[in-house]
């Protein structure tokens, strides 16, 4: 294993330790000496890599938002806007689903959120670049002709909202089918704005 690979890995290790830490006790009990433990490190070896517990909040919120931003990178590169669409909502539910724990976490981050002006900001320009992503699907489909002229930052914002308004449900409800979720928010944001043609 090579130096950077351990340094990946013991980073990755702190945050997943982290993560753990802060859904259990939450973020006002969680302390730096359980994260170094249940992370296999000393307390001064944990602050070597992080300043103090915030730092490592802050880390592991930034962390946990990477598959998404890898999602959207790869939506933007396909050359339907629909297909792309119809993509992204697929396995944006889907990578949520599976990491359920996270959700929760993020929750957690909401409210600490308030108190914090860094965590605010963080996740106000995540929010706007996630915005900014979904209206410039739209955008791309009108000027392609695969979409018909339609309000794109109403509909964007529309879709992202919905989209993270149905996590904490697929989470809850095991029953809640996955492709049926999938085939709604289909019929919602891309088919109703298809061009027939």
């Amino acid at each position: 294993m090579t130096k950077k690979e351990t340094k990946e890995k013991r980073f990755k290790d702190i945050i997943q330790a982290a993560v753990d830490e802060f859904l259990e006790k939450g973020y006002e009990d969680a302390s730096m000496e359980a994260i170094a433990q249940r992370a296999g490190l000393s307390k001064g070896g944990l602050y070597h890599h992080f300043q103090n517990k915030n730092e490592i909040f802050m880390n592991a919120n930034r962390k946990l938002n990477e598959p998404v931003s890898k999602m959207m990178e790869k939506t933007t590169k396909m050359p339907s806007p629909a297909a792309g669409l119809i993509w992204f909502i697929k396995n944006y539910l889907r990578h949520w689903r599976e990491h359920d724990r996270e959700v929760v976490f993020y929750s957690l981050a909401m409210t600490k959120m308030l108190e914090s002006s860094s965590l605010w900001k963080m996740y106000k320009k995540f929010y706007q670049d996630y915005w900014i992503f979904l209206e410039s699907l739209f955008e791309r489909g009108i000027e392609s002709g695969e979409f018909i002229p339609h309000p794109v930052k109403e509909n964007a914002l529309m879709l992202m909202s919905a989209l993270d308004g149905i996590l904490i449900h697929l989470v809850i409800n095991d029953e809640l089918d996955l492709d049926e979720v999938v085939f709604l928010f289909e019929e919602r944001f891309i088919a109703a704005y298809r061009n027939k043609k």
